[in-house]
């Protein structure tokens, strides 16, 4: 069957249409996984404060990069290519990396302000807790 010939600039805007679609979806999905914490009350205080906000946001970026490794890289570069293997390698590394990075910002930033702020860690604790944090 032959395509009228305007079917190549409908199939090309389209194309360009879910490039663009994929780009606002990421954004606005990033946005509320960042934001939302922000406008939901804790606990102790109606809103976040400047240190629990970045002390938020390690996980979701921890989780964002292996996000991203994935989809701009591994993906594409061992799943595609049926490199099942090296994949789950390559993705048991990552996270493995990520995790280590995630404790030694957690073990020697946060815990060097939380001694400075109004929170202050008991030298009873064995593990890191909210109250300790």
């Amino acid at each position: 069957m032959k395509y009228p010939d305007n079917s190549y600039i409908c199939n090309r805007m389209t194309s360009l249409q879910s490039r663009h679609t994929g780009f606002w979806l990421h954004l606005a999905a990033w946005s509320v996984v960042f934001g939302l914490p922000l406008f939901v009350p804790g606990g102790r205080e109606p809103v976040m404060n400047m240190q629990e906000y970045v002390r938020f946001l390690v996980v979701p970026l921890s989780f964002m990069a292996v996000f991203y490794v994935n989809y701009l890289l591994l993906i594409d570069r061992y799943l595609f290519t049926r490199h099942v293997g090296r994949f789950l390698l390559a993705n048991a590394l990552l996270v493995a990396g990520v995790m280590l990075l995630v404790h030694l910002f957690f073990r020697f930033t946060i815990r060097r302000w939380s001694v400075r702020g109004r929170i202050r860690c008991s030298s009873s604790c064995a593990m890191p807790c909210s109250t300790c944090w």
